[in-house]
This record gives structure tokens, C-alpha cells and sequence, in this order.
């Protein structure tokens, strides 16, 4: 991305999560127009509205952040499990078969997903700027960060920096 950009909840566009079995809506995307398989990065908003397979990113890390609801649970094949609290971003392999177990119903969480060998992510809680659209899945993108709303105190900072 060149410059600054303001993007809006409510202009997000719902589309199928890459396995099907959900929505997702995309916050933002590098390279501008690049697909679910030749993106640098990707940070999107989606539903979880029952328990099963997340999508797999071979090659990808992955951070994910509860933003509503009372969160969930992922279980790995090997046996290892990752709660997921509201607003504590928890980073995993994008290319490990996972299941999401959810806490207590729905949730929606952010997600940010970025090729391992091209970029380096620094994802964090931080306070909420004035300046910042409201609406959950709003966001403040830069060249080298994106600051998405999670909710009207709380924005998710991520910073990109190339490998």
C-alpha cells in the first residue's frame, strides 16, 4: 500500500471463507487485488457460528484475536490446544490442520495471515485512537502497519516489515 488509507466496517464485502464453512469479510490485502494464494499479507473480520475446520495458509503464519463473544479454542492434530480469550491476539501455523471449539457461542474474531518467508508481523492490543472509524473490522491502513477497531476502546496494531 503507498499511502494512508481509512477503511470502514460497513463497506467490508462478506465473502465465503477459503474452505467454505464461513464468512469472512477482508480488511485489507498486500498487494492490492491479490488472491487467498499469492497475497504478502492479509488481515480480515469473520464469524465463527459453530465449531469446525479453519482454512489452511500452507506457508503462512497466522494471528487471531476474539473481538466478540466469549472466545474459543483451537485443537491441532497432534493433541496441543490454543485458547483464544477475547483480545489476546494468539499466533499459529497457517498450514496446520486445526479445529475451533467454541467457548460459549458465536464469535467474531480478526484474523491476520502472512507469508513466512516474505514478511516479518508484530501484532498487538493497543488503546483505540479517536481518529479511528468506529465499527469493529475498521481500520487505519499504512504502508508498513494497519490499525483495525476491535471495539469502542481497543484497536489491533499490526506492522509489517519485509524479510
Amino acid at each position: 500500500m503507498s499511502s494512508r488509507s481509512i477503511i470502514r466496517s460497513d463497506d467490508l464485502v462478506p465473502r465465503p471463507w477459503k474452505n467454505g464453512q464461513g464468512v469472512t469479510w477482508e480488511i485489507a490485502i498486500d498487494p492490492p487485488g491479490a488472491g487467498l494464494d499469492d497475497f504478502r499479507w492479509r488481515v480480515s473480520r469473520a464469524r465463527i457460528e459453530a465449531e469446525g475446520p479453519f482454512s489452511s495458509f500452507p506457508g503462512c503464519e497466522r494471528w487471531i484475536t476474539c473481538v466478540e463473544g466469549a472466545g474459543f479454542a483451537l485443537h491441532f492434530e497432534d493433541g496441543v490446544k490454543l485458547a483464544v480469550p477475547p483480545f489476546v491476539p494468539v499466533r499459529f501455523a497457517g498450514d496446520r490442520p486445526v479445529l475451533c471449539r467454541l467457548a460459549g457461542g458465536p464469535c467474531t474474531d480478526i484474523n491476520v495471515i502472512a507469508r513466512r518467508d516474505l514478511v516479518r508481523v508484530a501484532v498487538a492490543v493497543v488503546a483505540a485512537p479517536p481518529d479511528l472509524p468506529a465499527g469493529a473490522g475498521s481500520a487505519r491502513s499504512d504502508p508498513d502497519e494497519i490499525l483495525v477497531r476491535l471495539n469502542p476502546s481497543r484497536a489491533l496494531q499490526v506492522r509489517f516489515q519485509p524479510r
